[in-house]
């Protein structure tokens, strides 16, 4: 099954599985995901959203949602927010190429950056490794 990393603005918890639009006409089957708790799947040009609910966050090796204890980071890696400000933080453990989110104090989740970028703290946004100061990217300051 591939996978691929798809950046896109996270809606309302409001869908179940559906068929949503042309999608994945064209594409190969697989998983298509802006987060680690709602994901889309394509099936024979089907497109199929999916949440997860109850704490469950996408498995990449199954494609489903499953108990966080059973995945794989980064999906399944939660993040200590106590003490945290409201904000978006880089994931340093993959490289920036992923940021979590906090607000409350609580751990909202992944997200992922386009391919080739990396996550600008400064700038609250996914971005080029040159325009990124250390550690997440390599512009000289």
């Amino acid at each position: 099954m591939n996978f691929v990393f798809v950046l896109m603005v996270i809606m309302p918890a409001v869908v179940s599985q559906s068929v949503l639009s042309t999608f994945c006409v064209g594409r190969d089957d697989g998983v298509y995901y802006p987060a680690c708790k709602r994901f889309i799947k394509c099936v024979n040009g089907i497109v199929y959203e999916t949440e997860c609910f109850n704490g469950q966050v996408l498995n990449l090796n199954t494609g489903e949602c499953d108990d966080a204890e059973n995945v794989d980071p980064p999906c399944g890696r939660f993040v200590n927010c106590k003490g945290l400000p409201d904000g978006r933080y880089p994931n340093l453990d993959l490289g920036c190429t992923s940021f979590y989110t906090c607000k409350n104090e609580i751990f909202l989740g992944h997200n992922f950056c386009p391919d080739n970028l990396v996550f600008n703290k400064v700038k609250d946004y996914c971005d080029w490794p040159f325009n990124v100061e250390p550690p997440c990217g390599t512009k000289v300051v």
